[in-house]
């Protein structure tokens, strides 16, 4: 008994060592690859901006947005909104503010009954520089 879980320890030490080897080896092979590569590319010069149609589209695509709006009407279910007039501006630190004015299309319910609906909404999102939704406020009109 006593030396089967000895032999049983010492297997498991094995093939972690072994996996482990194996990990270093790939690690080393890769960095060292991409040393290789990338030793011509100057990152610093790299400059990332947010355009206007990207803060447009991380706008209409956000949950953050849709969870609002859905809030602002009570739906708790999947719902269509049509975007209407859309304006986007930058600030001065490379932020957007994007305002969609809109109304929701659709609603389906948890029963998927269709609903019909002529909602009006105005979403104001600020997007960050960095590419995510720093706020969301909705209102209806």
């Amino acid at each position: 008994m006593r030396k089967t879980v000895k032999c049983t320890t010492r297997r498991i030490v094995t093939s972690i060592l072994a996996i482990m080897c194996v990990f270093i080896v790939c690690t080393v092979f890769v960095g060292c690859q991409s040393n290789d590569s990338d030793a011509n590319y100057n990152f610093s010069s790299y400059d990332y901006s947010l355009t206007e149609s990207k803060a447009i589209s991380i706008a209409k695509e956000s949950s953050e947005v849709e969870n609002e709006i859905a809030s602002k009407y009570g739906m708790k279910f999947f719902y269509t909104p049509d975007w209407g007039t859309v304006t986007a501006t930058e600030d001065s630190s490379g932020n957007w503010k994007v305002v969609l004015k809109g109304t929701i299309s659709g609603y389906t319910d948890d029963y998927k009954t269709d609903f019909e609906y002529d909602k009006k909404f105005t979403a104001t999102v600020t997007v960050s520089s960095s590419g995510y939704v720093a706020s969301v406020s909705v209102s209806k009109y």
